[in-house]
């Protein structure tokens, strides 16, 4: 199947029925702790459609954000398969710096410094 992030939160998004929608990326493993943060973010301001976390360099990360679901449904390109998940920041949005890294996982190097540091939390 395949196509990208965008085309599996467009996919997604046909099954939201509520008003607000999270998106998090599945090499995130820490994401669904900041997911909250964004929702209150979003709910307290009414002048824009997505709450979105800055990464560690204050860039906007589409891929962790919470979103008003009309509003999303209307950004969404007819055909999103393969188009830059970027593209839904062309949306109203709130730019949330929390303080938290939430770490991508995309190589065996970025999982073993996960679990590295995992691992010295617990002790």
């Amino acid at each position: 199947m395949g196509g990208g992030p965008l085309a599996g939160v467009a996919a997604g998004l046909s099954l939201v029925r509520g008003d607000v929608v999270c998106v998090a990326a599945g090499d995130a493993p820490l994401a669904g702790s900041v997911l909250p943060l964004l929702v209150t973010a979003l709910e307290g301001d009414s002048s824009v459609d997505a709450a979105v976390l800055s990464d560690g360099e204050g860039q906007a990360n589409p891929l962790l954000a919470a979103y008003r679901v009309n509003a999303l449904r209307d950004a969404m390109p007819g055909s999103p398969a393969n188009l830059p998940a970027r593209k839904l920041l062309s949306l109203a949005h709130r730019l949330v710096r929390l303080g938290v890294d939430v770490t991508d996982i995309d190589t065996p190097d970025d999982l073993n410094r996960f679990s590295s540091m995992k691992h010295q939390k617990r002790h």
